[in-house]
């Protein structure tokens, strides 16, 4: 039996060591000295962790991510460019990292993107309405054109229960701490 090591597990699976070298890339891009880089360090990082256990344990059928969040305050942090930079890096790593790969993420990747954009262009909006909005109109969207791809509304609806519920919690809760 191999040994459990990082260089096994990229040999194993190159994508991995791709994905690995963008985040990289990605924090890079992040590291200023402020708070709010370090908050999204935290982000990206939990987000990466998140996606490897989702794959690790074949939990794709929920909607667990943090690529909504980070996309959402980055757009308002930063502004709609970097919003839109964060939502298709991010959620290309984590359909990469989680394993979870499908006709959705021709769909999925742009409006995570769309979503950090938008939210780039409402920096003044009360970020737990904009979040929660943002996350609704995605979840609409998705389930919608993954019902029409797919015809499995069951496993859209709980994909899109979990995302809601996560995503409500974490703007509810959680984003009003970091902002």
């Amino acid at each position: 039996m191999k040994r459990l090591t990082l260089y096994n597990i990229f040999k194993k699976n190159p994508k991995l060591f791709i994905s690995g070298i963008f985040g990289l890339i990605l924090v890079a891009v992040f590291l200023f000295v402020s708070v709010q880089s370090a908050i999204f360090l935290f982000l990206i990082v939990s987000e990466i962790v998140l996606a490897l256990v989702l794959g690790f344990f074949h939990l794709n059928k929920f909607g667990f991510e943090l690529v909504t969040v980070t996309a959402v305050l980055g757009g308002v942090v930063y502004g709609p460019t970097t919003g839109l930079s964060i939502g298709i890096i991010l959620s290309i790593f984590h359909y990469l990292l989680s394993q979870s790969f499908g006709p959705y993420i021709f769909y999925s990747v742009p409006i995570f993107g769309a979503m950090g954009f938008l939210a780039g262009m409402f920096p003044g909006v009360n970020i737990v309405f904009l979040g929660i909005g943002i996350s609704l109109v995605y979840n609409a969207m998705t389930t919608t054109l993954g019902t029409l791809s797919s015809g499995h509304i069951a496993g859209e609806l709980l994909w899109s229960g979990t995302n809601l519920a996560m995503n409500i919690f974490l703007f509810t809760q959680v984003v009003p701490l970091l902002v």
